[in-house]
């Protein structure tokens, strides 16, 4: 992808990351330089993985689990050998891809989910001005994401279930229009369509979820919108 925000391709190679269990490194491709996002998973160190090929690169900085860099565009795919030679405790190598490469569409859309148990959830949110941009970006802060710096997990109670519906490819997601007081958001759970039935009629839902920005890269921060990335999804018992 060209010129994409730091924070989606974080966000892709965590999903990545997560879905292939495997390290990923996403780039933007910029003129002449690419900024990348790397994600990885326990056992394969990858900013020992980064420090091992440093002359490639403009400049790096992370930790074991969650790195970013620049590299110049000449030097990409020297890169990607590297890293497919780079080994380290039997876990598979690392790839590198960039946004929008035909064969990974699947996979950014459709990532693996579990129900999180309770301790999982970092905060429970009663406030309906906390679903904004704002909030997303504040959250941002915190990166770079990773096992050793888990992405924040969120509750909310008595949340209104306007309407939900299959999407994706084959309809095997399930998207949904929510509402809390009078804040209206988008809320994807993904491979969720079995649960549609158990929905039919459901006026209320407890949610677990992540906060994801639907990025509108022809406008401002002040009207940017976020979506939830729907982890868990019951209805609330009257």
């Amino acid at each position: 992808g060209e010129n994409w925000p730091e924070g989606i391709i974080g966000l892709v190679a965590g999903k990545l990351a997560e879905e292939l269990n495997r390290p990923v490194l996403v780039l933007s491709r910029g003129a002449e330089f690419s900024r990348g996002s790397a994600r990885s998973r326990d056992g394969f160190n990858i900013i020992h993985a980064l420090r091992d090929c440093a002359p490639l690169l403009v400049r790096y900085g992370g930790h074991a689990q969650a790195a970013g860099f620049t590299i110049a565009n000449n030097r990409i795919e020297e890169l990607r050998q590297h890293l497919l030679g780079w080994h380290e405790s039997g876990v598979a190598p690392a790839i590198l891809v960039e946004p929008g490469e035909p064969d990974l569409t699947g996979l950014i859309a459709e990532p693996e989910t579990a129900p999180p148990s309770q301790h999982m959830v970092d905060l429970v949110f009663t406030r309906p001005e906390l679903f904004k941009y704002s909030t997303y970006n504040k959250i941002r802060q915190l990166s770079p994401f990773g096992a050793a710096n888990p992405e924040p997990v969120f509750k909310a109670e008595g949340v209104r279930l306007i309407s939900c519906w299959p999407s994706g490819v084959e309809g095997r997601n399930l998207r949904m229009r929510l509402s809390i007081g009078a804040t209206q958001v988008t809320g994807v759970l993904a491979r969720g369509r079995p649960q549609l039935p158990t929905l039919n009629g459901v006026e209320r839902v407890t949610i677990i979820f992540r906060l994801e920005a639907a990025w509108r890269p022809n406008e401002g921060e002040s009207t940017q919108d976020i979506t939830l990335k729907i982890l868990h999804i019951e209805p609330r018992e009257a």
